[in-house]
């Protein structure tokens, strides 16, 4: 039924009343879905919003840990080349340059940069002098280590004993 403008009771008026009455029962329903369906969208973005603050926990305690493992990968690097100024009597920058030799040898073969220190320690004390032969026995014995059962320090050994 549809409203007639001028007729404000009797008939007229029950018949609005009546299409009121019978639009707001058939979107009822409607409403009521949508009313849900926007409950169901706030609490998949609350568990959302939870998800996301684990994550950055996670994320930020991922960065944490990896921070501390750095910076403990750098105090034994330095720690090493410690060992490695006193077998070899180097110092400052013929040190630095060392040490940056050893990182670079570190990405060329299956080494460590530690390892690589350690084993110019043992050059040092072998009486092996200067950055290229250092960094030469030290490429030589670690890939001697990985070919063989040997540790890089036996390794080292048994090339001075040759």
């Amino acid at each position: 039924m549809v409203a007639i403008p001028g007729f404000i009771g009797g008939v007229a008026g029950g018949a609005v009343v009546s299409v009121t009455i019978a639009a707001i029962d058939r979107f009822s329903g409607t409403f009521a879905r949508a009313q849900m369906q926007a409950k169901k969208t706030g609490v998949a973005f609350n568990k959302m919003a939870i998800a996301a603050k684990f994550a950055g926990v996670a994320v930020g305690v991922g960065l944490a840990l990896s921070l501390i493992k750095v910076t403990a990968m750098a105090i034994s690097l330095e720690t090493v080349m410690a060992s490695v100024r006193k077998t070899t009597g180097m110092t400052g920058k013929a040190l630095e340059d060392l040490k940056d030799g050893f990182i670079d040898l570190s990405k060329e073969i299956p080494d460590s940069v530690d390892n690589l220190a350690k084993i110019g320690a043992v050059a040092g004390q072998l009486g092996i002098r200067g950055k290229q032969n250092i960094l030469k026995f030290s490429r030589v014995t670690a890939m001697m280590a990985v070919a063989t059962e040997f540790t890089s320090e036996e390794a080292a050994l048994a090339l001075a004993q040759e």
